[in-house]
């Protein structure tokens, strides 16, 4: 039937979006999914699990044991997410209330020499620049979303929703900077999710 069909056609959009993921070697987008892949099984039947429990093992094993898989998975630095976020709620805590604004030129210098304009983590990035009410904004959101979606699921079954929150969460957590642009793919990155969850309820 219908339903069938649609299953089946996420199913490859999922993959060709997964190889996706894995060629980039985005870290924060590798955790994000993995997370949201883990929330999906739970919903799962013992058997699935069990059946994905396993490749998960062949997968790590394959790239424990084979070195040339192991030193492309591992290759990139360090991603100094600690180092950023410490610098960054020291900037913060000199004007916690209102933030530097959305134009501002303000940011910091990591111990490298790089320099960065946005906190890898929406909560803080919102903080950064807008003040404690933005970044009170933006964890409401961000916890509403998955509220919302979660009770979708609880009421029809249906998990989508969900497990795309749960994606650009985690992945907003690690990475993702909060300035104005110019209408781009990242705002589809960022605003779908929010769509799915307000639509689902």
């Amino acid at each position: 039937g219908l339903l069938s069909w649609l299953r089946r056609a996420l199913a490859v959009a999922g993959a060709v979006l997964l190889a996706g993921v894995l060629l980039a070697q985005a870290r924060s987008a590798l955790i994000a999914t993995t997370i949201a892949t883990a929330a999906l099984l739970l919903t799962l039947s013992r058997r699935t699990q069990v059946i994905s429990a396993i490749g998960a093992l062949i997968i790590a094993s394959i790239v424990a044991a084979v070195p040339i898989i192991g030193q492309t998975v591992t290759r990139r630095s360090s991603s100094y997410r600690f180092e950023v976020w410490t610098k960054f709620l020291d900037l913060i805590s000199e004007r916690p209330v209102l933030g530097y604004g959305p134009f501002s030129k303000a940011g910091i210098k990591l111990d490298k020499g790089v320099f960065l304009d946005q906190a890898h983590n929406l909560v803080l990035s919102g903080w950064f620049r807008g003040g404690i009410f933005a970044a009170m904004a933006m964890a409401f959101i961000l916890v509403g979303g998955i509220y919302w979606s979660g009770r979708y699921w609880k009421a029809t079954g249906n998990i989508a929703p969900l497990c795309v929150m749960i994606t650009i969460t985690v992945a907003g957590m690690v990475d993702y900077q909060l300035l104005p642009t110019d209408p781009t793919w990242p705002w589809v990155t960022f605003w779908l999710p929010f769509g799915l969850a307000a639509g689902a309820e």
